[in-house]
């Protein structure tokens, strides 16, 4: 019988049985505090076949009620019950001026016990997104509605003998659980962004690197920007490129590596350009520039990449260049 709350490990266990040594697992046991609500509390619920609000509903939780434009917070959905029951339709709020990055939760929910305001629950995430504000002011996150039932037991009247929860009959009973509107206040970004301010919120990082400094006309030269960081990855605009007029441009080619949890949106976007130089000389493409807001320092801008500098000499046979598929054919022409 544990003597008091928390989570206590119990250590391996060693046998030896004839000359060989076997070890169990270690087990770890939450113990959580006594259930304020009482046996009679509970059967007399059970006993009148209506389900109330305290003993099976719906919560949305925020990670945070103030943030940036374009910062992530997390929104969880969670049923907490002292019943028996089955969630048989869902219906969650639109998220109306918000960008919605889905959590992966494992396709069978499992239920954990929790202590919530005195009492002991089951519980079970249902849901958890990252929610990207795209405009500042009061956002509301609208409630939503779900639809349960529950199988209740109905005792049976007088007696009170051992044996009349024999005779007992069992009956579902539906219950629709709500959850109640959240508003955001959303602040605006600052005001003097840099020109290199791409949108992103967060944490980042970008290098770049080019295919060749030495290539012969007709030939594609790339320049892979790769940005890495934590925040809106998905939202971060294409730093801007500038190749030489004498160089047919095409649609960069974009990579994305993302991965979504509790703590947040992190991983990095690679932007891929390639043009083609159509006349022989010695070009310069200008440096790189991309900022961020973190929202402690303002907006950062990251050093901006080195000026490539590209030698381009005829080649012996001209012919037109093979593109690879990945790549539009369309040519963006700069004057």
């Amino acid at each position: 019988m544990p003597k008091k709350e928390g989570t206590f490990n119990i250590a391996p266990a060693t046998i030896k049985v004839n000359g060989s040594n076997y070890t169990s697992n270690g087990l770890a046991i939450k113990v959580l505090p006594a259930d304020k609500a009482g046996k009679q509390e509970a059967e007399t619920t059970t006993a009148s076949g209506a389900i109330s609000n305290d003993r099976l509903f719906v919560k949305m939780d925020v990670s945070k009620r103030s943030v940036f434009e374009q910062e992530g917070f997390l929104v969880t959905f969670k049923v907490y019950s002292l019943e028996n029951f089955s969630i048989t339709g869902l219906k969650y709020p639109e998220f109306e001026g918000f960008l919605v990055q889905e959590v992966e939760l494992p396709q069978e929910k499992q239920l954990t016990l929790e202590n919530y305001n005195g009492r002991n629950y089951q519980s079970a995430v249902m849901r958890q997104v990252i929610l990207y504000p795209q405009r500042s002011g009061k956002i509301t996150i609208e409630g939503g509605k779900y639809d349960a039932v529950v199988r209740v037991r109905m005792q049976q009247a007088g007696g009170g003998s051992i044996f009349d929860s024999f005779f007992d009959s069992y009956r579902d009973v539906s219950k629709v659980l709500t959850t109640s509107p959240v508003t955001i206040d959303v602040k605006p970004l600052p005001s003097g962004k840099p020109a290199s301010f791409s949108g992103a919120v967060g944490t980042f990082s970008m290098t770049a690197d080019i295919s060749s400094n030495n290539v012969k006309t007709d030939e594609a030269v790339t320049i892979k920007v790769k940005i890495t960081g934590n925040g809106n990855v998905k939202l971060v605009k294409n730093p801007e490129v500038v190749f030489p007029n004498d160089f047919d441009v095409y649609d960069p080619k974009v990579e994305m590596d993302i991965k979504t949890t509790t703590a947040g949106v992190s991983g990095s976007k690679t932007i891929e350009y390639m043009a083609i130089p159509r006349y022989a000389g010695d070009f310069e493409i200008p440096a790189i520039a991309f900022s961020y807001f973190d929202m402690i320092s303002s907006p950062v801008p990251i050093r901006p990449s080195s000026p490539s500098l590209i030698s381009c000499m005829w080649s012996k046979v001209r012919a037109v260049a093979v593109l690879p598929r990945s790549y539009r054919t369309s040519v963006i022409k700069r004057a």
